[in-house]
């Protein structure tokens, strides 16, 4: 039996994120599933391994949003017909958007 490697338990979600690749050009994505440590997406738009990418994550809390920004770097790309799957590893976030984050998948816990 395999054992579970992950660090963090991933939360399934149905979730639009902005991803930047550098000189301000923005993609988006679908976020599949997401956790303290990184987020699982898919996206039409070419991604590759390895690729630092800057995050923003709009989270519904209550009425309203509020957004997460984290820096994070691509550790998995697989190709799904013209769509890429991707994982992302947070990297760095500041204090203040991790306890955003913290509080948004304590919300999904069930």
């Amino acid at each position: 039996m395999e054992q579970e490697r992950r660090q963090y338990t991933r939360f399934i979600i149905d979730q639009f994120v902005k991803l930047s690749m550098g000189r301000e050009i923005f993609i988006e994505a679908e976020g599949l599933n997401l956790s303290r440590g990184g987020l699982l997406g898919r996206t039409s738009a070419p991604i590759e391994n390895l690729e630092k990418v800057f995050v923003m994550l709009n989270l519904p809390f209550g009425d309203g949003l509020e957004c997460v920004r984290t820096e994070g770097i691509v550790v998995y790309t697989q190709a799904e017909g013209p769509d890429t799957q991707f994982g992302l590893r947070f990297t760095d976030m500041w204090d203040s958007d991790q306890d955003i984050l913290d509080r948004y998948l304590k919300s999904l816990e069930p």
